[in-house]
Order: C-alpha cells, then sequence, then structure tokens
C-alpha cells in the first residue's frame, strides 16, 4: 500500500528524527551482535506473517490492507455487508484488550507495528482480534468511530485547510527547485 496519508506535522525540523532510527540500530548491533539481531528480525516478521495468515483465515469481517513481508500488519475498511469498521475496531482493542494500533487514513483503517516487545504475544493479539471482533458483531453500536485518523501532529491543526494550503506551498517550491 502507497502511503496517502497526507501532510505530515511534527513539532521539529528533525521530523520523526531517521537518524535517531539508524543510531538505534546501530547501538542494538553493538551491543547484541548481528546474529541476535537477525534472529530477533526472524522473531518479528515471523510473528507479523501468522497474524496476517490468521487474519485470511480465521477473521473474514477484516480487510488485510498489505501483504508484503513486514513488521506492519495494517487492516483497512471494505464496503460489504458484515465488515468491520477498523477504526472503531482500534478503539475496541485498546479499550478492552490494551493494544493500541494506529489509524491510518486513504484508505482508512489501521496498523500494528510489531517489535520486539510485542511479537512473542502474536497468538494474543489475533484471540484480541477475534473477540473485539465478535464483540462489535454483538454489539453493532461499537461499529462505528467519529475519529479521524491523522499523522503526527496534523490531527492538532485548528483547520484542516491549512494543511491543504500548506501542502500546495510545498509542493510549488519543489517544483520550482527542479531544473
Amino acid at each position: 500500500m502507497k502511503w496517502q496519508g497526507g501532510f505530515y506535522a511534527t513539532p521539529s525540523m528533525a521530523g520523526s528524527r531517521p537518524g535517531s532510527i539508524i543510531a538505534g540500530t546501530w547501538a542494538a548491533l553493538c551491543k547484541i551482535g548481528q546474529a541476535k539481531y537477525i534472529e530477533y528480525t526472524r522473531d518479528i516478521l515471523s510473528a507479523a506473517s501468522n497474524i496476517r495468515k490468521a487474519i485470511k483465515e480465521e477473521i473474514p469481517e477484516i480487510k488485510l490492507g498489505t501483504e508484503h513481508n513486514s513488521p506492519v500488519v495494517s487492516i483497512v475498511n471494505i464496503d460489504q455487508e458484515n465488515c468491520i469498521n477498523c477504526i472503531a475496531l482500534a478503539d475496541v482493542l485498546l479499550k478492552h484488550h490494551g493494544w493500541g494500533l494506529s489509524k491510518t487514513q486513504n484508505p482508512q483503517g489501521a496498523h500494528v507495528a510489531l517489535t520486539l516487545a510485542t511479537c512473542y504475544d502474536w497468538k494474543a493479539f489475533v484471540s484480541a482480534l477475534k473477540s473485539s471482533v465478535q464483540m462489535m458483531k454483538d454489539m453493532p453500536e461499537l461499529n462505528h468511530s467519529s475519529s479521524v485518523a491523522t499523522y503526527g501532529m496534523a490531527g492538532s491543526m485548528p483547520d484542516p485547510c491549512v494543511l491543504d494550503q500548506m501542502c500546495a506551498l510545498h509542493t510549488n517550491a519543489l517544483l520550482d527547485a527542479l531544473p
């Protein structure tokens, strides 16, 4: 799935600080070694793969947003009967099971990014997904959400028109800079 999240706002010039991620990765490699780092990576990717497989085979009410092998498992809304609103599902998962999914837009959905801290609990996550879906089917009022997915600090902008104007200015500046 290509990123279609719109404008990304952050409180700092560094954004999501990719340099710190690189430094953190280097520090982890120095601390645990390459073999352990690869082992942990396999564990994380395996857990994500297991979750995707379980969703496909056991939870037809939700649809995967991505199929590629990565630590991110995303689910998206589909306009079909008996389907679950993924934004509402994220709310139910957090409230009743403590799993925090990040909400997305365009397409509307949610995702979990597995880490070493969560990958070994993938079966509990699948169980929580099933339980939440069943809860939402039993209580259809839970299958609606008025929240909107935003990324970074974009949700704190008082007027969304500002975002559109900033995007247009940024795009025009980039185009003007091209030879």
